[in-house]
């Protein structure tokens, strides 16, 4: 289901009189697979005691790695990251029902969106090699999208103060240990 590209080159009060950034990141928050695949994490995970998935989460590793990509000048697309970090957790629900590893059940969810929203195939491949990839070992200084994807998610968690790190089976250099940006 192919969506058209919003027209950005009007100003709105809402972007402060500045064209809207990102317009096919809003047709991937907008793309009905996208609202459904999400809609079924936040159910299945609607009493879970441990990180979540959701918008705060996606939104959050978006954020955080853009601070950091701007920190280190890393020539990095705004909106390829942000489209990497709001997809990058969209297979969940099917590892919750369907036990497939999220990270390959995402990369497929992924593409699938990202064509519909106007993504090139050079595009979709970075993103889903990203997605694919982001469960891999926590890199000390990311240099590429795939390494600030596994870097921010992992610093997304506030592990520092919750409630379940108790029994929560991550181990300690998973683990954020203090206040990340």
């Amino acid at each position: 289901m192919e969506q058209a590209i919003p027209d950005n080159n009007k100003s709105s009060a809402r972007s402060g009189g500045q064209p809207l950034a990102m317009p096919r990141l809003q047709l991937i928050f907008h793309h009905p697979l996208y609202g459904q695949e999400l809609s079924q994490i936040d159910h299945l995970e609607k009493d879970r005691i441990y990180c979540g998935h959701g918008l705060d989460h996606l939104l959050s590793v978006a954020r955080i790695g853009w601070i950091y990509a701007a920190e280190h000048q890393l020539s990095l697309d705004r909106e390829l990251w942000y489209s990497c970090a709001l997809l990058h957790d969209i297979g969940r629900a099917r590892q919750y029902t369907e036990k497939i590893p999220h990270q390959k059940g995402g990369k497929e969810l992924a593409k699938q969106i990202l064509r519909d929203c106007h993504y090139d195939e050079k595009e979709i491949q970075s993103i889903a090699e990203a997605i694919e990839g982001h469960r891999g070992s926590i890199p000390p200084a990311p240099k590429t999208m795939a390494e600030l994807l596994i870097w921010a998610d992992k610093k997304s968690r506030n592990c520092f103060c919750c409630s379940a790190s108790g029994s929560c089976d991550w181990p300690p250099q998973k683990r954020t240990d203090q206040l990340c940006w």
